[in-house]
C-alpha cells in the first residue's frame, strides 16, 4: 500500500487534470492514409478504460471531440456532436451516412473547417438546400472527375462567407 502511494506521487497522477488532458488529446490521434490525423475511437475508448481519472479527464474535456469524421455510424457522431459542446468544429465527411447528415448540419454554426470525401454528398445538396456556412474558413472537396459538373451546382447552393481556404482535389 504505501509503495503504491509513492508510486501514484511520482507517476503522472500528479499532473493538473488539464495538463493531463492535453497528454492523453495527443495520444488519442492516428494516422490514417485517406482522411490524415484524425482522432482514433478505439484509443479514446482505452483511454476511458485506463481508469477512473483518465476516463472523467476525457469525457469532460470537450476538446477531444471536436474533431468529427463522419461515417456511416453517426450514434458516435452525434455523441461527439454532444460532447463537443460549444466549440469550434472540424468535421470531415467520410461517407454520407444512412441517416444523411441532419445530426450535424444543424450545429453548422460551429464547423470551422469542412473535407468532404464522400462525392455523393453533392448529390444530396437538393436535399439540403441554401444553407450557410459561415464559420466555416476553411474547406477541401476530394472528388472525382464526374463531379465537374455538378461542382457549380454545389456552391450556388451552399455558401461560406468566410471562407479563407478552398482545396478541390480531382483523380
Amino acid at each position: 500500500m504505501l509503495a503504491s502511494n509513492i508510486n501514484r506521487r511520482r507517476s503522472i497522477y500528479r499532473f493538473p487534470d488539464e495538463v493531463l488532458a492535453r497528454i492523453l488529446k495527443l495520444a488519442s490521434y492516428k494516422e490514417d492514409a485517406v482522411f490524415g490525423v484524425i482522432v482514433d475511437e478505439a484509443g479514446i475508448k482505452h483511454l476511458c478504460l485506463t481508469c477512473r481519472r483518465f476516463h472523467d479527464i476525457v469525457i469532460s474535456s470537450s476538446g477531444f471531440w471536436s474533431n468529427i469524421t463522419i461515417q456511416k455510424k453517426t450514434r458516435i457522431t452525434r455523441r461527439r456532436i454532444a460532447l463537443a459542446g460549444d466549440l469550434p468544429l472540424e468535421v470531415c465527411i467520410g461517407s454520407l451516412p444512412e441517416e444523411g447528415l441532419d445530426a450535424i448540419i444543424e450545429r453548422r454554426h460551429q464547423w470551422r473547417s469542412l473535407k468532404i470525401f464522400d462525392t455523393s454528398i453533392v448529390d444530396e445538396v437538393d436535399d439540403y438546400p441554401e444553407l450557410s456556412f459561415d464559420a466555416v474558413v476553411d474547406f477541401e472537396l476530394h472528388a472525382s472527375c464526374e463531379l465537374e459538373s455538378n461542382i457549380g451546382r454545389f456552391f450556388s447552393m451552399w455558401s461560406f462567407e468566410n471562407l479563407k481556404r478552398l482545396s478541390l482535389f480531382g483523380d
